[in-house]
């Protein structure tokens, strides 16, 4: 497609991909998302030495938390998928944590970066949006690898334990409205 349509893009034209902050790390259960962004990542960074002589810029845009469904379907997915995995007394937790998407930012933190990729005169290679997203890839840079994994380990571990004592607390809280009602 790209070779098809890189005429028309000669001399000025841009690429815009949309990836995520996922592109340039991972999570515990989350090694098929972080793949699928990885690749446009890369795709984008070969591209990008690939058209540079017709004059065509590739960005990419690395949306983090955003309102949107994805949270959920991905919650969805993990439980469909890991009912006879050895994985699944991990994922409900997880799944909890997935969907609860609170403060998530508005889809137009996308579009505005979207926008300034294709409207400034020299964008930049990356546009992260909006502070999660920096946040994330900024840590990823910035901690070796075992170290990385450490953190991850030990902040999957405790939104495990958060999440399983939240899940504890909410039942005891239905129990007692229930014990409320019957009387």
């Amino acid at each position: 497609l790209t070779q098809a349509l890189l005429p028309l893009l000669a001399d000025g034209g841009r690429i815009v991909n949309i990836s995520s902050m996922g592109g340039r790390g991972w999570t515990p259960l989350g090694g098929w998302y972080h793949a699928t962004k990885h690749s446009v990542e890369v795709l984008s960074d070969a591209m990008r030495v690939e058209v540079e002589p017709f004059g065509v810029k590739v960005v990419v845009v690395q949306p983090g938390r955003i309102e949107s469904e994805w949270s959920a379907t991905a919650a969805r997915t993990l439980r469909t998928s890991a009912t006879a995995s050895v994985y699944r007394d991990q994922v409900e937790p997880f799944a909890a944590l997935l969907e609860d998407y609170g403060g998530a930012a508005s889809p137009k933190v996308v579009t505005d970066a979207v926008l300034r990729a294709l409207s400034t005169p020299k964008p930049k290679r990356r546009y992260a949006t909006p502070a999660d997203a920096r946040v994330s890839i900024f840590l990823h840079w910035l901690l070796p690898d075992p170290r990385a994994a450490e953190l991850r380990r030990a902040l999957h571990n405790a939104r495990l334990t958060l999440t399983l004592l939240e899940g504890d607390r909410a039942r005891a809280e239905r129990e007692r409205i229930a014990t409320r009602s019957a009387r």
